[in-house]
């Protein structure tokens, strides 16, 4: 069990992303985000509009479920790479 709970820890916090696997995420999420236009699911859409209102001007718990457009591309293993260093 330490053994488990060692190779977790070392999964989250010594994390080897490479420029690679950021790309593929990135197809992924414009795929997935293609897919939400092509046919909306009306209930998350609708959930995601009343949390965004309901939590507006706090920087976290306002914050979409889903990427916005604007960020893809934008976000590069080096900013994956500092946000686990800053918060991890």
């Amino acid at each position: 069990m330490d053994r488990l709970i060692q190779l977790l820890a070392e999964t989250v916090l010594r994390a080897k992303i490479t420029a690679e696997e950021v790309e593929m995420a990135e197809r992924s999420i414009r795929f997935e985000l293609q897919a939400l236009e092509r046919s909306p699911p009306v209930e998350p859409i609708l959930m995601e509009l009343v949390h965004a209102a309901a939590f507006r001007g706090n920087s976290t718990l306002g914050l979409p479920r889903y990427c916005p457009q604007e960020n893809l591309g934008v976000i590069n293993r080096d900013h994956i790479i500092n946000f686990l260093a800053t918060y991890y």
